[in-house]
């Protein structure tokens, strides 16, 4: 409304320039008003100038071109008050601390988070520093901004790539070396023709397999050394490097021990020495000392209403999740971060290294987010950010920055729930950096001429264990795709339900209502093979690989070898009955061990499979390293396979001597040929021998 009323003043003086006869002045003042693109007052002005013709002619016209003259006026300003973007809030001290008091004071309850902490920066200043809710539920004690220790988990992720950039600095690394130049111990596979190179750890894309069995302890006395865990649990390389982009808690570890090698001094002690004392985060480190154990804040799981402290663990990955950090500490880091790597008088990188952390350095496709050193790229509301977010037993955090605005956000709570993190940094952005047309990059919906049921079907995500037993958890993660009208398709992710796409551009799809963006690619042949979800890589998946038809499957099993089962405790039955001495004399000895026999590996495989299951379910035991229940479960189906060889002689000798009747014979067959099919069943699965 300002620049209306703005406009029609300099159209006063315009006019006013004219009639004095300045026409170069007047000439001058139209060539340097300023109107936004979208302002209507180009129309306003024309309109003036058609008002005064009809004034200066006079009459009944005159009136009647100023009538509609105001209507159009008035439709024109309405129109331009709603084009206008909502205002922002004043991000200052006074307006975040208020907005931050409010909000947890509604939302630490309906999340069912115990405590948080909360650190915001802009402009190399603290805006605000907050604490809620209890660091120990049991002993009321309250969260301290300064004081309280929050274990964040993968937010050491930033840190382990500072301190391979600062060595990078030194030119002790090479970002595009052959990481098999540096180790010493063990060496990486060489199964692809690109080598893994610290710039492919430093953005997820160095293709190594996945696996979290192990991967911590119970005691800091249990905890492996990072090297030694390394050499026996980084995993096979699955995809080649660079191709991909596959989260790695062991990649970002493997970088901190390509760090803690070089430099000559355990990881721990480098960070120690080379960002945490410049940083002045007096109160962070990537060991539990005693004095941060003091002020350590119990995590939590929320159950059945109440909240459950999760035992504290020692992860062997340090590297990628040990850190334990304040907010007040993280403050520090965000302002160094923000600064180009300067925090005071004190500089932890060069302005170079400092601006390639935030970076974008690999996409999975160059129109949508992709991911920095650590980081990773987030759009909204129009506005580019990188985040890292941590998630570990009983603790969540996040590092939020916009580089653009100079803006950092540091959350963390002792709960494992990221709920709230989500849900605040949406309203923050919502309240302090809205919306606005001006900074929207979205694409128009297009109808798409390419069928959207080429798109269909299921996918799975690229990070899980290839080579493990825990392959099996993905049949619980599935994605689907499904096609609609004009191109359209429909996003079924499992954790958030369904969502609408529109096509945008050839193998780009607009999500409705909102700027976010998924891609596929495709092979040479034309035919889809990835799905990709921001930084997230999902496989297309063959249809007998589908989780419906695996499902299916393993139904067909259980039910062939339940009967197995069955038919084996009703021929017990029938055996017992005194009525009955034929049958135990009639020479069906045979068929009588064949069915004895089915029903033993039947009867294993099915325990089998259910232990299986329950183990799966419980991952944090298995974090631990392999239960022994576990181990003793594997050897079933080394037993039932080597038994299913035997169940064969046996159904081949039953038809040979015909024993018993054609139906029983046929169904033991069945069952045998049930068994068979079972093996490389298992073997998909890597369920036949000790794979973890």
């Amino acid at each position: 409304m300002n620049q209306l009323i703005a406009a029609f003043a300099h159209v006063g003086h315009v006019r006013s320039h004219a009639r004095h006869g300045d026409t170069d002045k007047a000439r001058a003042e139209c060539h340097n008003a300023y109107l936004p693109s979208s302002s209507p007052l180009p129309i306003i002005v024309a309109m003036k100038i058609w008002l005064r013709t009809g004034a200066e002619r006079g009459g009944e016209r005159s009136r009647r071109q100023y009538c509609s003259s105001i209507l159009i006026v008035l439709a024109l300003l309405a129109t331009t008050a709603w084009s206008q973007s909502p205002a922002s809030a004043p991000l200052n001290s006074q307006d975040v601390g208020a907005f931050l008091d409010g909000y947890f004071a509604q939302h630490l309850e309906k999340f069912h988070v115990p405590g948080a902490a909360v650190a915001v920066v802009k402009d190399g200043k603290v805006i605000a520093m907050k604490g809620y809710g209890y660091s120990n539920v049991e002993q009321k004690i309250p969260v301290d901004p300064d004081g309280t220790v929050f274990r964040l988990a993968s937010v050491s992720k930033p840190f382990t790539a500072i301190a391979v950039l600062q060595l990078v600095e030194q030119r002790k690394l090479r970002l595009d070396e052959n990481v098999n130049h540096y180790l010493r111990l063990f060496q990486l596979e060489e199964n692809y023709p690109q080598p893994v190179t610290l710039e492919n750890l430093l953005t997820h894309t160095a293709g190594f397999d996945d696996g979290g069995i192990g991967i911590t302890s119970r005691s800091a006395e249990e905890q492996i050394p990072l090297g030694t865990y390394l050499a026996r649990r980084l995993g096979p390389r699955v995809t080649p490097a660079g191709d991909e982009y596959s989260y790695s808690n062991r990649g970002f570890s493997l970088a901190g021990y390509i760090v803690e090698i070089t430099s000559g001094v355990p990881f721990a002690q480098y960070a120690e020495d080379h960002i945490f004392k410049p940083l002045a985060m007096r109160e962070s480190g990537f060991v539990i000392t005693p004095e941060l154990f003091k002020n350590l804040a119990v995590g939590y799981d929320y159950k059945k209403g109440r909240f459950v402290p999760v035992p504290l663990d020692y992860p062997s990955v340090v590297p990628a999740v040990s850190l334990v950090s304040t907010a007040s500490d993280m403050s520090h880091f965000m302002i160094a971060e923000l600064q180009l790597g300067r925090y005071g008088a004190q500089r932890v990188l060069t302005e170079n290294s400092a601006q390639r952390m935030f970076q974008r350095q690999y996409a999975n496709d160059p129109r949508i987010a992709g991911t920095a050193f650590a980081y990773w790229e987030q759009f909204s509301n129009g506005i580019r950010a990188v985040r890292q977010d941590g998630d570990w037993m009983g603790a969540v955090s996040t590092v939020y920055f916009l580089p653009a605005e100079n803006t950092g956000i540091f959350i963390a709570c002792n709960v494992g729930d990221q709920g709230l993190i989500d849900d605040l940094l949406r309203q923050f952005m919502d309240r302090y950096y809205p919306a606005n047309p001006e900074n929207s990059t979205s694409r128009l919906a297009v109808t798409s001429p390419v069928p959207s049921a080429r798109f269909a079907g299921s996918y799975r995500l690229n990070r899980y264990s290839h080579r493990t037993f825990e392959k099996l958890g993905t049949l619980l993660h599935e994605w689907e795709v499904f096609p609609g009208d004009n191109g359209e398709i429909t996003l079924l992710n499992p954790n958030i339900g369904p969502q609408n796409y529109v096509p945008s551009a050839p193998l780009l799809f607009r999500r409705e209502g909102a700027q976010d963006e998924i891609a596929f690619r495709q092979d040479e042949r034309g035919q889809i093979t990835r799905l990709f979800v921001g930084r997230y890589v999902l496989e297309k998946l063959p249809w007998y690989e589908t989780a419906t038809v695996q499902k299916a499957i393993f139904a067909f099993f259980v039910c062939i070898f339940a009967g197995a089962i069955l038919a084996a405790f009703v021929h017990w039955m029938k055996r017992r009955r005194p009525a009955a001495p034929a049958l135990r004399n009639n020479g069906d000895k045979g068929l009588t061990k064949l069915c004895y026999w089915t029903a033993g590996v039947a009867a294993g495989n099915l325990f089998f499979i259910a232990g299986m299951f329950l183990a799966l379910l419980n991952k944090g035991a298995l974090a631990y390293g392999l239960p022994f229940y576990v181990a003793l479960l594997l050897c079933i189906p080394v037993i039932a396979t080597a038994a299913t060889f035997i169940i064969l002689w046996q159904v081949l000798r039953a038809w040979q001597t015909r024993s018993g009747h054609a139906v029983l014979r046929i169904f033991y067959s069945l069952v045998a040929f049930s068994a068979v099919c079972f093996v490389p069943f298992l073997v998909y699965w890597n369920l036949l021998g000790f794979h973890y």
